[in-house]
């Protein structure tokens, strides 16, 4: 089974999250992270029937709830993949944000991430193609049992050659500056980089550049990447 481990104490954070729009602070450790890893992917086999092989695209911007979709999909065998802008592929299943739900983009099936704090569901009703993930993941279990087929696209090679070029060592803590939306490379940077060194990362979204210098000293962090 393809599932988080680290060789850190599991109550050490993973990832942590900071968007000074709305002053939120969420961290996840390795627990939690695992646990919100074996809802989804119940969700995504029982609940969506997404099996082995089949492709989940993301439109989110960088945020906490993408380490866990990559660690899902993982689990169930699905090939995830980054949403390009104005894409026409169809795919299996869109996960998408509060941006997306009034355009949606081409899919057999939609889940819409709220990104509001606290992992609040929606406070409007979805189109009734959408389900709303906070809402629907939480009736799941915490133990996922399954094949454990690896995802095709397993990119752990590439997040220590990147981890490299950031000059990241083992158990280095450092920041994600988040853009509006997910790119190859950070999706990389929330999951598989501080997975592949044993550290974690801090990603900080609608902050001005003193914001993210005090949360970087804040957090010791060792490292500021632009995604």
């Amino acid at each position: 089974m393809v599932n988080l481990r680290t060789t850190r104490e599991a109550a050490q954070p993973f990832v942590t999250y900071y968007d000074g729009a709305t002053g939120e602070r969420t961290e996840l450790s390795a627990t939690s992270l695992r646990n919100w890893q074996s809802k989804t992917a119940n969700y995504l086999r029982d609940g969506l029937a997404i099996d082995e092989g089949e492709t989940v695209s993301l439109h989110l911007p960088p945020h906490w709830v993408v380490p866990i979709w990559v660690a899902a999909t993982q689990l169930v065998g699905a090939q995830l993949r980054v949403a390009e802008v104005g894409e026409e592929q169809t795919v299996d299943l869109a996960v998408i944000g509060p941006d997306d739900v009034t355009n949606l983009p081409p899919a057999n099936a939609y889940v819409a991430c709220s990104l509001l704090p606290l992992a609040q569901p929606f406070a409007d009703r979805l189109p009734v193609e959408c389900e709303d993930y906070f809402d629907e993941v939480r009736q799941y279990g915490d133990f996922f049992s399954g094949s454990g087929a690896a995802a095709p696209n397993n990119p752990r090679a590439d997040a220590l050659k990147v981890a490299n070029n950031w000059g990241l060592a083992q158990g280095d803590r450092f920041v994600v500056v988040a853009g509006s939306r997910l790119t190859s490379e950070s999706l990389l940077a929330l999951y598989e980089v501080p997975l592949a060194i044993d550290g974690s990362v801090v990603i900080i979204a609608n902050s001005s550049a003193e914001q993210i210098a005090d949360i970087t000293t804040q957090e010791r962090a060792k490292a500021t990447v632009d995604v």
